[in-house]
């Protein structure tokens, strides 16, 4: 069975694809007249059943339908759909609990110490409760499959979820600080921090938040090009806060000593006069302009520690101002394309004008045709773009 390649308007032509693509992969074999014309009747009697239960329905409707048997029999929890009013508020809330653990989590592990049962000890511990129970839900949560239906089958939802996402997110729901906390690892303080920088794993959760944020595209008309843009002004935002907390954590490593560099910039001052928030400044301070190339030299790394810190800000932040500067100028260029390329045609146009000398009556008729051909171009545009929907959507 051949097809056009086109996306299926309804869903009895997905069914029939499906019926087509598994008969077309058995293999050959030879069958008597009496079992091919059961197998025939068996088979019309199911594309029959279909057709009764599906319909010749448009294609959201069909998904609403195939839905309806989506609740367990056995007790188990309800295959939660895509479309779900309750499943986007959640992502909502788990938005910002990824913006806390982002923001925090460094902040935490490089200036403060952990206690037991503080606000933040608290807060940790029911983000990572709300980190557990996203976790049962995508044991549960269909997901879209191209060109088909929505993978509602839980076998299959289990090992998409496993094969993806779940060890990344198994992970983040450890609690390291608490682990730290109830160790007993004696005198051996940088033992104790560098455990408790085992917290930062938890940033790994914040790559999940790429499948929010492509959710969240499709719901909002915004050109691409500002998008990027607004990407990378959070990506300066947040490089310069967790490379600033990384130098803050080479001063917890180096115990806080003489030989480290706040000492050297507050000439031998108390560091505890500075207090976390002083000394997360100063951090931010020195890797916003290690980020961004400007380097004043007013802080310096002192110890071995620190200069190996330095030099690992240094290489990441060159690489990411790097990438944003090169990608930032190719989307300033594309925001304003139709203009780019109306100018270029203007120009074409005046330098015809210009080598053929064409009297100036002509020269504007000219300008004035290629000027209303621009907007017939851009609704030429919106048909190529009609052809590509389906029956359905051009209908709609």
């Amino acid at each position: 069975v051949q097809w056009d390649g086109a996306a299926p308007s309804t869903a009895y032509d997905v069914e029939r694809r499906r019926q087509a693509e598994k008969t077309a992969s058995k293999p050959n074999r030879r069958v008597s007249g009496e079992d091919a014309h059961r197998m025939l009747t068996e088979a019309q009697a199911r594309v029959d059943e279909r057709r009764e239960a599906l319909g010749n329905v448009p294609w959201p409707e069909a998904l609403e339908r195939s839905r309806a048997r989506l609740a367990s029999p056995y007790g188990l929890p309800t295959i939660v759909t895509r479309e779900s009013a309750n499943l986007e508020r959640w992502e909502m809330f788990m938005c910002v609990c990824l913006v806390e653990t982002a923001l925090m989590a460094p902040f935490e592990v490089a200036f403060l110490e952990p206690e037991l049962w503080n606000f933040l000890f608290t807060l940790n511990r029911l983000i990572e409760l709300a980190f557990l129970i996203d976790m049962i839900m995508c044991f549960c949560t269909a997901y879209d499959v191209p060109g088909q239906l929505a993978e509602t089958r839980r076998s299959r939802i289990a090992i998409n979820y496993i094969r993806h996402w779940f060890f990344i997110d198994l992970i983040t729901v450890i609690p390291y600080d608490w682990i730290s906390l109830y160790l007993d690892l004696g005198a051996n303080i940088k033992l104790v921090r560098l455990l408790r920088a085992l917290r930062l794993l938890k940033l790994l959760r914040v790559l999940s938040s790429s499948k929010l944020y492509k959710r969240y595209v499709l719901s909002i008309s915004v050109p691409y090009a500002k998008l990027q843009l607004a990407q990378f002004g959070v990506l300066i935002v947040l490089m310069g806060h967790w490379l600033g907390c990384i130098w803050g954590f080479a001063l917890r490593l180096n115990n806080e000593s003489e030989n480290s560099w706040l000492s050297s910039l507050i000439g031998g001052k108390s560091h505890g006069t500075w207090g976390p928030g002083g000394t997360y400044m100063l951090c931010v301070y020195f890797a916003v302009k290690t980020l961004t190339s400007i380097g004043y030299g007013d802080v310096v790394p002192i110890s071995y520690e620190e200069h190996v810190v330095a030099i690992f800000l240094m290489l990441v932040g060159a690489s990411t101002w790097a990438f944003i500067i090169g990608s930032a100028c190719g989307l300033f260029a594309s925001l304003d394309e139709a203009g780019i390329a109306a100018r270029q045609t203007f120009d074409n146009v005046n330098s015809l004008i210009e080598e053929q000398q064409l009297p100036d009556e002509l020269a504007i008729r000219l300008r004035q045709f290629f000027a209303q051909s621009m907007r017939m171009s851009r609704v030429q545009g919106y048909g190529v773009l009609l052809q590509r929907m389906t029956k359905a959507l051009r209908g709609e």
